[in-house]
Order: structure tokens, then C-alpha cells, then sequence
């Protein structure tokens, strides 16, 4: 879908069907060239969704395809597969009263002495029975600005299992929490070797600092409310708050 170039004084990414963007290292501005009679709002789209983020891991910051909600002021950032559930989880959180705070992207402003993450302007985007489910309309996916940067309390990498009874979070030990992890991380050139050393240094730092729990659950829409419950239950055991059995009210069927 894309090509990668590189020279000393800038960088490229030929996104075919799209257009040319360019920047470099030293520059907050990034040049387009779109291909003729090419739709503006899609390519503000991508460069929303993929190519700010690969720019800015190339940069020096680290990003993660990944949806987030802010909980007491730490955001919870969810990883998966596609259609793994993740912007739905998310989504689902905002409906319940916490902030979405990413739907598809996080950016990682540092990483010492603290893990701390970037909210990207978003717009919400549900697959077609989680529309439905949730009575989503036009309005709904207008795009968001979820404020300032904010501790990374905890990373949920999610898998459906159709023979899970219950949802299950369990915390993972740093050698596969960051082979898991960094597979939803974004890197402009695994070619470079100081790209990716400081990529691998990054995110064995971050896993040594937040914890990574894989949570797995069955499909169904059904299942949200026992996903929600359980993935909060473990973000406030990791934070060292106090979880009687649940994490305040049970959270209703969305």
C-alpha cells in the first residue's frame, strides 16, 4: 500500500492511490502531492490514521496502532488484530462515562522515567454490528481532540476466544510482553540499525514499566459488559487502587 524512501535531507512515503508525503527529521511541516481528482477528506484521513504516525516514530517518538480510554486520568490502551475488538471496547468505555482517547493510533511522547502517551485527533470507527448495536449515526464520527498527554497506566492486548467462558486478563512477563506489544508497533525503517535499536530499547523499557495483560474473550457483543468489568478490575489492581470485586458500579449493557 506504501513505499518508503529515504535521502539525507528528507524522507517519503508513496501511499499508491493516494498521493506522495514528505518530511524530514528537523521540520514540523510534512509536504503532499495527491494523485489527481483524489478525495481531500481521504487523504486527511490516512495521514491521520497511518502516515502521522509512522512520521512520527521515524522521528523519534513510538506510536502503537492501538484504540485507549482515559481512566483517573491514566489512559488504558487496547492492542489487537483487526476485528479483534478493540475500537468497540473503547468505544464502549466512552459510552459508560470514561474519555476515548484513541481509536486506532497512540503515540508515546517518553517512555522514562514514565510511560506517557499522546491522544491523536480521532474519529471513531465501528464495524457495521457495533453501528447497530450502539445506534452509531454520522454524528457520532466526527473527530475528537482527547486533550493533553497522559500516563500509560496499563496496555491490554485482546484476542477473541470462541471457547473463553468468561473473559480472562493475565498479566504477561517482559520477554513475551514485548515481542507481543511490539507487534502493533509502527516502524517507518526496519531497515536502519539505530531505528530500530531505540525502537527495541523503547519498548523493553516500556514493558519493564506498565504492565502488558493478555485478555481474551468470547465474541459477541454480549459479552462487552464482562470484557469492561474485567479489563477495569485489572487496570485498578495494577494502579494499586482499591477493587471491591468491581470497579465502582457494574458497569450495564451498553
Amino acid at each position: 500500500m506504501a513505499t518508503l524512501h529515504a535521502d539525507p535531507q528528507r524522507r517519503w512515503i508513496d501511499w499508491h492511490g493516494l498521493g506522495v508525503f514528505a518530511f524530514s527529521d528537523l521540520s514540523r511541516e510534512v509536504s503532499v502531492w495527491p494523485v489527481d481528482q483524489v478525495n481531500p477528506d481521504l487523504v486527511h484521513e490516512v495521514f491521520r490514521r497511518a502516515v502521522l504516525p509512522a512520521i512520527l516514530q521515524a522521528c523519534g517518538r513510538q506510536a502503537l496502532h492501538a484504540s485507549a480510554v482515559i481512566l483517573d486520568g491514566s489512559l488504558l490502551v487496547f492492542c489487537g488484530r483487526s476485528g479483534s475488538g478493540k475500537s468497540t471496547l473503547a468505544y464502549a468505555l466512552g459510552r459508560q462515562g470514561l474519555t476515548q482517547a484513541a481509536d486506532d493510533v497512540i503515540v508515546i511522547d517518553a517512555v522514562r522515567p514514565h510511560v506517557v502517551g499522546r491522544p491523536l485527533p480521532f474519529s471513531p470507527r465501528l464495524r457495521v454490528p457495533s453501528r447497530e448495536h450502539f445506534a452509531f449515526n454520522a454524528g457520532d464520527a466526527s473527530v475528537i481532540d482527547a486533550g493533553a498527554s497522559a500516563p500509560v497506566a496499563a496496555f491490554f492486548l485482546l484476542s477473541q476466544e470462541p471457547s473463553s467462558i468468561a473473559p480472562s486478563v493475565e498479566r504477561l512477563d517482559a520477554a513475551p510482553a514485548f515481542s507481543r506489544l511490539l507487534a502493533h508497533g509502527y516502524c517507518f525503517d526496519p531497515s536502519d540499525p539505530s531505528e530500530t535499536r531505540q525502537l527495541t530499547d523503547d519498548y523493553m523499557a516500556m514493558v519493564a514499566i506498565v504492565p502488558v495483560f493478555e485478555t481474551a474473550y468470547r465474541p459477541g457483543l454480549g459479552e462487552l459488559p464482562a470484557l469492561m468489568n474485567a479489563v477495569l478490575r485489572a487496570a485498578r489492581r495494577a494502579s494499586g487502587a482499591r477493587s471491591p470485586g468491581a470497579p465502582g458500579p457494574a458497569l450495564a449493557e451498553p
